[in-house]
């Protein structure tokens, strides 16, 4: 149901919005034959069977072990759009390939995690006894199940920058997306590893929008399809963060929001629609918690948003903190706590701004941060920082002028 959505949603976006000048190889598989026809030319495309799907994709896909270099990680590519154009214009096509295409994007993205974490985090000699009685995730084959969140979550920061390939870090989510909900039936793994992978699709969302891929509304909106087409093996509560975030984000114009809501009730349960409930009840009244020091109750409603120490602030969060920051004004405070409240947000500021900062992007991606807030309020934060961490998060920025 989902897939068939992500496949109508595709085709119009790739269709209307993607204006990049077209590649060769961009165009269907040619060389499979002529008897590959469009739908829209109104003759019958042929229902092979999903064998020789399954084995045509093999063909197409270059070996994982030979994508070390652009070209061969180009000519995956070019395939991959291929075989992905050819999945909407048949069905057998589209149930056929997964199954193929998520192993090679797993193959893909565990050599990328092996080539790109610290190698402290896997310590993949080990004394202990409580290993995984059944295979992880191909994703993390051969690897400890000790710190494995960490490891993406510090693997995703790398991944979801403007500068890094939309294509590589597309394929690797796509692959720890599914791993995560495998990982979480495997036994022998640690609770807050579980923990950390159940909540991956709230730090994929989370690192996309802080590095400034919300002003790549193809490349988002391709992040959102990842979330929403592995949406029904999210945990209940994780399911109603992430509408949560989307629907943050469409408030601003970010998120593809007809698409999002069509998916939220199609999927939606009793228990889904009743924990979305309570969590709204209960931040509307932390919110409303006092009419005359409206400052401390919107600052006390934040902390519910916020996210294990090593983990990235969510959209929701953020955004929530920029509305505080720029109706601060216009907040009642009661008067023996007003520099107390103004020092609250400014620490929660700064705590942002720090954040942010330790991804050390190539260039800037800190664009919105100075939208987000108050001029004086982000002036006085960046003076705060460190002159690393500020040098990092104005790197390449026009605002450079405002310290």
């Amino acid at each position: 149901m989902i897939s068939s959505q992500t496949t109508s949603l595709t085709r119009g976006h790739y269709a209307s919005g993607d204006k990049r000048p077209r590649e060769s190889g961009d165009d269907p598989i040619k060389s499979i034959g002529p008897q590959l026809d469009s739908t829209e030319s109104g003759r019958a495309v042929p229902e092979w069977p999903s064998e020789v799907v399954q084995y045509l994709v093999t063909l197409l896909l270059v070996s994982v072990k030979e994508s070390t270099d652009a070209e061969s990680t180009q000519k995956m590519r070019v395939n991959l759009l291929s075989i992905a154009r050819l999945s909407l214009v048949n069905t057998r096509w589209r149930h056929a390939l997964s199954g193929t295409m998520d192993a090679h994007c797993a193959s893909y993205a565990r050599l990328f995690v092996l080539e790109h974490h610290e190698t402290r985090s896997f310590p993949i000699e080990s004394g202990e006894d409580d290993r995984p009685q059944q295979p992880m995730p191909a994703v993390f084959e051969g690897m400890e199940a000790q710190h494995l969140a960490s490891a993406v979550r510090n693997l995703l920061q790398h991944l979801l920058h403007t500068d890094r390939s939309h294509f590589v870090g597309a394929m690797v989510v796509r692959a720890l997306l599914q791993a995560a909900s495998k990982l979480a039936r495997t036994p022998g793994v640690p609770e807050d590893e579980l923990d950390g992978m159940r909540r991956l699709p709230l730090t994929v969302l989370a690192f996309a929008f802080q590095q400034g891929l919300s002003s790549d509304p193809r490349r988002f909106n391709d992040i959102v399809l990842l979330l929403m087409t592995h949406w029904n093996h999210y945990p209940i509560d994780v399911q109603v963060r992430v509408n949560e975030d989307l629907q943050s984000l469409d408030r601003i114009g970010h998120a593809t929001n007809e698409y999002v809501n069509n998916v939220w009730r199609e999927t939606l349960t009793t228990e889904t629609l009743e924990a979305a409930k309570v969590r709204c009840k209960r931040l509307d009244d932390l919110n409303k918690r006092s009419t005359r020091d409206a400052r401390g109750a919107r600052l006390y409603a934040l902390m519910e948003m916020t996210s294990p120490p090593w983990y990235p602030s969510s959209p929701t969060r953020v955004l929530t903190l920029s509305w505080i920051a720029r109706h601060w004004d216009s907040l009642t405070c009661l008067d023996n706590r007003v520099q107390q409240r103004q020092a609250e947000l400014e620490a929660k500021v700064l705590e942002l701004f720090n954040e942010v900062a330790r991804g050390t992007p190539a260039r800037s991606h800190a664009q919105w941060l100075a939208e987000a807030f108050p001029a004086p309020l982000r002036k006085l934060v960046l003076e705060r920082m460190n002159n690393e961490s500020r040098k990092t998060l104005l790197l390449g920025s026009e605002h450079e002028a405002d310290t």
